[in-house]
């Protein structure tokens, strides 16, 4: 921990740190990497550990790290991607969990990729189905759109305008509840476009970025961010 004190003079003034990677899988370098984010969290102000990994399913393993009593095996299957179902990812969340039993200023852990939209719509369907009627409403619009813009790439634009009319619409509250359900929506609308969309206008890698810069500002914490993924992402 000595050793990366030297850190200090570079990352004490910046809101995002990224930790890439050669290699999903190694060991040594998700070892290498949680010395690193343990000391960005104890002495630097770090709160969100960001992961290539898909947004909803990170969600629910943060509330697992703010304690809830999820099994590990939970934990695994919201990993998702097999690259981070190792003992090395458990052993970050399992600090991350461990640290905030006791720490004033909790650390999330959170999602930053949108390649599969299936379960944002999901969680989306299950809370206007509880808790919102109109939002069910407009949902329901929004699929009928979706399944005919993947048949037909000229109603992409209705795909586009129908989200922002529900976005408009859950953005008239400003709960975190609200605010996350919004997040959701640019997470279909990015996973729709890159599978979709002829005329891409933007990638992957700056739908990444989008999604880093909402955790950033919408943080419960600080907006002091980790970023880890590939090298290519990081780049």
């Amino acid at each position: 921990m000595n050793d990366l004190a030297q850190l200090h003079d570079i990352v004490n003034k910046v809101s995002i740190v990224g930790l890439g990677e050669n290699s999903h899988g190694s060991s040594t370098i998700y070892k290498i990497k949680l010395q690193i984010i343990k000391y960005l969290v104890e002495n630097e102000g770090f709160s969100i550990f960001a992961l290539e990994s898909p947004v909803v399913e990170a969600d629910r393993i943060n509330d697992y790290v703010l304690d809830s009593d999820r099994t590990r095996q939970y934990i695994i299957d919201n990993l998702v991607y097999p690259s981070w179902q190792t003992q090395e990812m458990i052993d970050i969340i399992e600090w991350i969990r461990a640290y905030n039993k006791t720490a004033k200023q909790k650390v999330e852990f959170r999602g930053f990729d949108m390649q599969d939209e299936a379960t944002a719509l999901l969680a989306i369907k299950n809370f206007a189905i509880k808790n919102d009627s109109v939002l069910l409403s407009r949902f329901n619009k929004l699929m009928k759109v979706i399944e005919s813009a993947k048949k037909d790439s000229q109603q992409w634009n209705q795909v586009f305008l129908k989200t922002e009319e529900i976005k408009k619409y859950l953005g008239s509250n400003q709960s975190h509840t609200f605010l996350t359900l919004n997040h959701y929506l640019d997470i279909v609308y990015q996973s729709l476009s890159l599978k979709h969309r002829k005329d891409k206008s933007k990638n992957r890698d700056e739908f990444m970025a989008q999604n880093i810069t909402w955790l950033a500002n919408n943080s419960k914490e600080s907006r002091k961010v980790i970023v880890s993924a590939d090298n290519t992402h990081i780049t």
